[in-house]
């Protein structure tokens, strides 16, 4: 191994040990004797996206791009640093274009999915977040995505059967849990509902919507001081959150309060 490799897997050491103002102060040393290492650069850009340094994040990586224009993780790393600058049709860009120079290319699927998401293109994001599962089902977040997006038209079937494989994937999905039981909330099943917010409460505590939801959970199964303090504990942790304030008025209101 060169000596060059050898400072480039000492920065890698660095980024994948979480040493991340080391590692973008080592890859920009490696970079001023070798500007044209693709490799580097993008690396570089990840550093700084990850360190939320989103502006340098996107120059880096638009430099990368430059550098290997066939390489579709790179328009993949630089869709994700657009997207975090809330350039919602630049990262789909991106992400498109990876995806034409790799059709199997499962995250670029997935990425594209999230951000057409965030835009509120809900048909198209779900078409491509079916990809994505279809390519790799292992992934909790692709699934949670897509549980998103078929919750959103109206196919609530389809995504709690998503929320379940996220689940599977990966059991302390808060989001999924909640998500899950709000579904089950919605038809009727009460207990199981409960079951879900109770389950993300004991894996993330301060879930300010999930001790909302179960708030509510326990106020339509007439557990109404169990409800009471419920809603009292979402408050104390989201005090500013309109909509839990409406729904404590509400329950208030109906308890002639």
């Amino acid at each position: 191994m060169s000596a060059a490799a050898d400072r480039l897997a000492e920065a890698v050491a660095r980024h994948q040990g979480g040493d991340l103002l080391g590692a973008v102060a080592a890859y920009k040393q490696l970079l001023r004797k070798d500007p044209d290492d693709a490799t580097c650069q993008h690396l570089l850009g990840v550093a700084l996206l990850q360190s939320r340094r989103i502006d340098e994040a996107l120059a880096e990586l638009r430099r990368a791009t430059e550098l290997a224009p066939a390489e579709p993780a790179f328009l993949n790393s630089l869709g994700a640093a657009c997207r975090a600058a809330g350039q919602f049709a630049a990262a789909a860009d991106c992400y498109r274009r990876a995806l034409a120079l790799d059709p199997d290319y499962a995250g670029a699927h997935a990425n594209l999915g999230n951000v057409l998401l965030d835009a509120g293109d809900i048909a198209a994001a779900r078409a491509s977040l079916q990809r994505a599962v279809a390519l790799d089902g292992t992934q909790a977040g692709w699934h949670y995505s897509l549980g998103l997006a078929a919750q959103r038209l109206g196919q609530t079937r389809e995504a709690a059967g998503h929320y379940r494989q996220a689940l599977a994937a990966q059991p302390d999905h808060v989001q999924a849990l909640n998500n899950l039981g709000n579904l089950r909330s919605s038809a009727g099943n009460l207990m199981a509902a409960l079951e879900c917010f109770e389950k993300a409460l004991a894996r993330q505590p301060h879930f300010a919507a999930a001790q909302a939801n179960r708030a509510g959970t326990l106020m339509r199964m007439g557990r109404l001081e169990e409800a009471g303090s419920a809603y009292k504990a979402a408050l104390d942790l989201a005090p500013q959150d309109p909509g839990i304030n409406r729904a404590y008025s509400i329950f208030l209101w109906r308890r002639g309060r």
